[in-house]
């Protein structure tokens, strides 16, 4: 048998595989670095959905409230003839004059990560938000700050206007902790009195 062709081709060097080594590994390094900032972009992506899903959630569930119920203006601190705008605190009444009751639970929100939103039902305080959220502002503007059913002796009304409440929200993510969403929504009750 004739081998010579075997013979007269030639092999790689040990210098040139190891350029091939060297480039290769560049190559490796780069490519991983892609797929990782990739990863943490589409981290970010997942967690900034979640936490517009759930203001949109905690939102909806107020709106939801305010357009099949009344706003209490016989709360304290809204009793005396006018709402303070804005509040913190919004009251409402449903058809069977049962008062429900949003707010923001916590201390110092804008700095700390313990602040959520709450409902309070017959007494119960129930947690709106998730734990992984940090709840920063919950702010309501009333409008009309008069109670618009309440006739007066005079044969006339506080007040003018359907009531509608303006809700801004403002929340963080804990984990992430640079996540910051702002979201508002105007709504009217659907029950008008008179």
């Amino acid at each position: 048998m004739n081998f010579s062709w075997l013979k007269s081709k030639k092999g790689f060097t040990l210098s040139e595989m190891m350029v091939v080594m060297v480039v290769f590994s560049l190559l490796s390094v780069a490519l991983s670095g892609i797929f990782v900032q990739f990863f943490n972009v589409e981290k970010r992506g997942y967690a900034d959905q979640k936490l517009s899903s759930d203001m949109r959630f905690t939102l909806e569930m107020i709106a939801r409230e305010v357009r099949m119920g009344n706003i209490d203006y016989r709360l304290t601190g809204y009793y005396g003839g006018t709402v303070p705008v804005p509040t913190d605190t919004l009251a409402l009444l449903d058809t069977s004059e049962a008062q429900t009751l949003f707010g923001l639970a916590g201390t110092d929100c804008e700095t700390t990560n313990d602040c959520y939103v709450f409902v309070r039902r017959n007494g119960t305080d129930y947690r709106i938000t998730p734990e992984e959220l940090a709840v920063n502002k919950l702010i309501f503007y009333i409008s009309p700050t008069a109670d618009p059913f309440t006739l007066q002796a005079a044969g006339t009304y506080l007040a003018n206007e359907q009531p509608h409440v303006v809700i801004l929200l403002e929340e963080k993510d804990i984990k992430t902790g640079d996540i910051v969403l702002k979201m508002q929504t105007s709504v009217s009750s659907k029950i008008y009195k008179r």
